[in-house]
């Protein structure tokens, strides 16, 4: 079974002579295919073409199954039985391999135990089989056509592990791209009502600025003094929903696949678009002020 494709296997496993009640996931594989897949060991071995001959049946074990099951000791060497019917015996595997979490079903689950079994050693034939190609889809092309070849009647189905991930992500890319839209909408509101406010407050204090400059302040002085008001005002707006949002993320931290809900970058424009707003909607209304005569600006309403 390739991992999310939405097939699944599962069951609970006897250890010690104890069911476990937490579901394990379990799969049915070939030498290599860890290596072909990017999977990694942590201890111990992948299967091999030997262990079709021999009659101890091997597994190897996924992190959670060794935390979750074996309570965290090192697995290899251990063993565990598969559930079997009344009066049948249950066959018992030991473990020889430790592989890296990997999800199985869909990317939203957590990580949950999965137990690898060699496909060799299963006494009957397997109904269907998925054949993982690490290469060009060129090549696989080449390698359907061997199927064929091999099993004229066999209905043989190609799609690229990209693609499968991209079909298993269709509602997170869907509510993603509807929630970038509105989000782009709301900071596009925001900067424009930031806009309006800054360059409003500004305007009012024309007959301040008019003062200023009739009392001999310098035009550059004048433009400091609104952008330095107006950058504090806005840093502490911004500070404040950086705080808020830093709370909020938390609730969509399960929607995320490799990313932190305190994503540096988001913040960091976000924290530069706003200050940039704002003194844009400061200067243009100050220096409009201090260009025009002291007067004028004394007999401002």
């Amino acid at each position: 079974m390739v991992p999310l494709t939405g097939e699944s296997w599962t069951g609970h496993v006897v250890i010690d002579g104890i069911q476990h009640q937490k579901q394990t996931y379990f799969n049915r594989i070939s030498p290599s295919f860890f290596q072909t897949m990017g999977a990694r060991f942590v201890v111990g071995r992948d299967f091999s073409l030997d262990d079709s001959l021999s009659s101890r049946r091997v597994a190897i074990v996924n992190e959670s199954f060794a935390r979750d099951l074996l309570g965290g000791r090192n697995p290899i060497g251990a063993t565990f039985q598969m559930p079997a019917s009344p009066g049948a015996r249950p066959p018992t595997y030991e473990i020889v391999g430790l592989v890296k979490d990997t999800k199985y079903v869909t990317l939203r689950e957590p990580f949950e135990p999965i137990a690898f079994f060699a496909a060799s050693q299963e006494p009957r034939p397997l109904e269907y089989v998925n054949i993982v190609v690490q290469t060009t889809l060129a090549v696989t092309r080449v390698v359907t056509e061997a199927v064929r070849r091999t099993e004229p009647e066999a209905v043989v189905f190609v799609q690229p592990f990209q693609a499968q991930i991209a079909d298993s992500l269709v509602r997170e890319r869907l509510t993603a791209m509807l929630s970038g839209f509105f989000g782009a909408i709301a900071a596009l509101l925001a900067m424009l009502g930031l806009y309006g406010v800054v360059a409003y407050g500004v305007t009012q204090r024309t007959r301040e600025i008019g003062i200023r400059t009739a009392l001999g302040a310098q035009r550059s002085e004048v433009l400091a003094v609104v952008l330095r008001q107006s950058t504090v005002l806005t840093g502490i707006g911004v500070a404040l929903g950086l705080a808020a949002a830093a709370v909020a993320t938390r609730y969509v931290e399960g929607m995320l696949f490799g990313l932190s809900p305190l994503d540096p970058p988001t913040f960091i424009a976000v924290s530069l678009a706003f200050p940039m707003v704002a003194a844009l909607a400061a200067y243009v209304p100050a220096r409009r002020a201090a260009s025009i005569d002291p007067l004028l600006a004394l007999r401002s309403e």
